[in-house]
């Protein structure tokens, strides 16, 4: 795979998105890493923020954690922030 090398934003993304269906975990995170901060103004920053965080979960709670509160702060009208604060509860409670 190639997580370390860098496209247009749509197609890391999209690359990003793909590598997570199909399980490659490592590469999925660090493509979305890549992502995000290649792209940190973004349309789509929000949504790579989640699924960053969710891919986070299980392996470092601590850095999910980070990026869930990263989605709340410089996203509070996300669609997302309402996964965001369970998420950040649900891992409060690990």
């Amino acid at each position: 795979f190639f997580p370390d090398l860098a496209f247009r934003e749509e197609t890391q993304l999209r690359l990003a998105l793909a590598l997570e269906r199909q399980g490659h975990r490592p590469s999925a995170q660090r493509a979305l890493a890549i992502y995000l901060a290649l792209f940190p103004d973004s349309e789509q920053h929000s949504l790579a923020l989640m699924r960053a965080a969710r891919l986070e979960e299980s392996e470092d709670p601590d850095r999910a954690r980070a990026l869930y509160r990263s989605q709340l702060e410089r996203f509070p009208q996300s669609p997302y922030r309402n996964l965001a604060r369970r998420a950040l509860q649900e891992l409060a409670e690990v």
